[in-house]
């Protein structure tokens, strides 16, 4: 069957808009596989590579994501994160909102300050590397590294575990009220790292956090690189110096 020069637009382009349409209508819930190329195909009555292109341009637009020998799945919603300087980390808050979060350690190092391949701004001469690949309700969400004084933490990699925050960790083992020092927001393209650790395809749009944050005292604490699937993450910047008044 024909791809293309059909009355209503290209077979390809009146697939995608259908398959648009069934997801903005409810038919796909988020987060829900589309059925197989073949199965799609035998439905429209269109050939596999009909499909294929129709559901490359909805992965473009954002409508689904592709995940290599899995299939494709409807976007999920992506989360809302509020940010300010005392609000609870964004692990608290999706815990609060029945979300289940993991957060695996991956790796960690004791590095030398004249070691470091990238800017930290905390003071001490040996700083503590923790990387961590967060999951929410069992889908990869992000891929971090976070800094933080190896002799005043050294002990918190032996107590890590996948239910670990480590703003809760900081509270409940160190007596540490965390509070938010600056954040940097940039985007970048998904390394080969990021994709195997995210389950996305090279090249996928991440939205990068770069942020420290501060003790209650007004003392550097933590330095965390954040790699968040673009898909999953929206941040709302709290202006209001004090937004409960």
């Amino acid at each position: 069957m024909s791809t293309g020069g059909e009355v209503g637009g290209p077979r390809w382009h009146q697939v995608m808009t259908e398959l648009a349409g069934q997801i903005g209508a409810g038919g796909f819930r988020p987060g829900e596989r589309l059925p197989v190329e073949a199965e799609l195909a035998a439905r429209f009555g269109v050939n596999r590579l009909t499909v294929r292109q129709a559901l490359a341009e909805l992965a473009r637009a954002g409508a689904i994501r592709t995940v290599h020998g899995r299939g494709s799945f409807v976007a999920e919603r992506p989360y809302r994160f509020r940010v300010r300087a005392t609000a609870p980390s964004i692990v608290a808050q999706m815990r609060e909102g029945a979300h289940t979060v993991t957060q695996e350690l991956v790796a960690h190092a004791v590095v030398e300050r004249s070691d470091l391949p990238e800017p930290v701004t905390l003071p001490d001469a040996r700083l503590l590397r923790l990387d961590t690949v967060m999951a929410v309700d069992g889908e990869p969400w992000s891929r971090d590294t976070t800094w933080l004084s190896a002799e005043r933490f050294a002990g918190v990699p032996s107590v890590w575990t996948p239910q670990t925050s480590l703003t809760g960790l900081l509270a409940g083992a160190y007596g540490i009220t965390t509070r938010r020092s600056w954040r940097r927001h940039s985007a970048e393209p998904a390394s080969a790292a990021d994709a195997a650790a995210l389950g996305i395809a090279l090249g996928t749009p991440l939205l990068v956090l770069t942020g420290a944050n501060s003790d209650g005292d007004g003392e550097p604490l933590t330095q965390t690189h954040r790699r968040t699937r673009g898909d999953r993450i929206e941040y709302e910047i709290d202006l209001d110096p004090d937004p409960d008044v």
